[in-house]
């Protein structure tokens, strides 16, 4: 089974708090995984560890076989255009630009050229087609959350990272962007890593590691 992300004896501390010490997981491709735990518990830092954001003080992180931690500055960017796509608790989407725009412009970035067809089918797919000429600044927190998720799913990526993707969400929409998610991953062959609060989550992803002051993986 090709392997999706690998991370081994990875070791993080600011100062001499240590955030995660001899951590280690394989998620295969196609597999999924949720990551819990209280707020300071190291659930961001390990996905911008994963992304490239952060470096590991030791350890090896590798994404579809790339070193993530052994890279330059712009070898991180490559590798997340190749095989990463971000969902962030900020949303970052453009403000000056449609939501429209926003897919369009990732798309490009990321494959070199926009599908028209494929944004809108997202957008509706989604609940904001109505939304896609609107500015991301008159959009309800709900509906700005689920255009960063459809931004992000839009280029088809190998591994989707999300911080926080239903937590803005009432039940109905958690759901829907639950199976969104999952559905999207299963029709790419993407793997899902999640780091949530949201526990209905659970119902979705099964298997989940949960993060204290030093990561293990729950029982």
């Amino acid at each position: 089974m090709p392997v999706a992300l690998d991370l081994r004896c990875v070791d993080k501390a600011y100062g001499d708090r240590i955030i995660l010490q001899d951590f280690s997981v394989t998620v295969d491709k196609g597999e999924h995984l949720l990551l819990l735990g209280p707020s300071g518990s190291g659930k961001t830092t390990l996905l911008n560890l994963i992304i490239g954001l952060l470096k590991p003080n030791r350890g090896t992180i590798m994404i579809a076989g790339e070193d993530v931690a052994d890279t330059s500055h712009g070898g991180h960017d490559a590798i997340r255009r190749r095989h990463v796509a971000v969902i962030f608790q900020t949303l970052r989407l453009i403000s000056a630009i449609s939501i429209r725009d926003n897919l369009r412009l990732t798309q490009r970035l990321a494959l070199g050229q926009a599908d028209d067809k494929a944004i809108d089918h997202m957008l509706d797919a989604l609940g904001i087609g109505h939304r896609a000429s609107a500015q991301p600044r008159s959009l309800s927190q709900g509906e700005a959350q689920r255009a960063a998720i459809a931004r992000a799913l839009i280029t088809r990526p190998t591994l989707i990272v999300a911080d926080e993707p239903t937590s803005a969400l009432d039940d109905g929409n958690a759901m829907r962007v639950a199976d969104l998610l999952l559905h999207h991953a299963a029709v790419q062959g993407s793997s899902l890593i999640i780091a949530t609060h949201d526990r209905r989550l659970q119902d979705f992803i099964p298997r989940s590691i949960t993060l204290a002051q030093t990561a293990t993986p729950s029982t």
